[in-house]
């Protein structure tokens, strides 16, 4: 077993130097569009976009933190079938009970793909 974002899976796949609960889950991965203009106009070093993981939300009404903190800043809400997309963890942060009792330090940042709102969300309001 492996711990994967803060969650156990009991394996990994990696592919292009990322890691996938399965093979099936590679799918998931998305490089969103990062498009700027020229390359002359980004300069001479380019990095590759970010690669975005989709969870979706637990429950209606999940809060999206300004910080891996509680006590920050709420940006806005997620509900089922909007999707947050993932692009790094802090799986050191402060402890946050879940509704339903699971409590974690992992917290993860992305976006809500429906309105967009950045920030984090603690692991325990996230499904695959």
């Amino acid at each position: 077993m492996r711990m994967v974002a803060g969650v156990v899976m009991a394996s990994v796949v990696a592919v292009g130097g990322l890691l996938f609960a399965s093979a099936a889950d590679a799918g998931t991965y998305i490089a969103p569009s990062t498009s700027t203009g020229s390359t002359a106009a980004r300069g001479a070093a380019t990095l590759d976009p970010p690669r975005y993981f989709r969870y979706d939300f637990r429950v209606k009404g999940v809060i999206i933190w300004n910080e891996a903190n509680a006590s920050s800043v709420r940006n806005g809400l997620g509900s089922p079938g909007q999707g947050f997309y993932v692009d790094y963890a802090e799986n050191n942060g402060p402890s946050y009970t879940c509704d339903n009792g699971v409590k974690s330090r992992a917290w993860e940042h992305g976006y809500n793909g429906v309105t967009k709102v950045s920030g984090f969300v603690p692991v325990c309001n996230l499904v695959l």
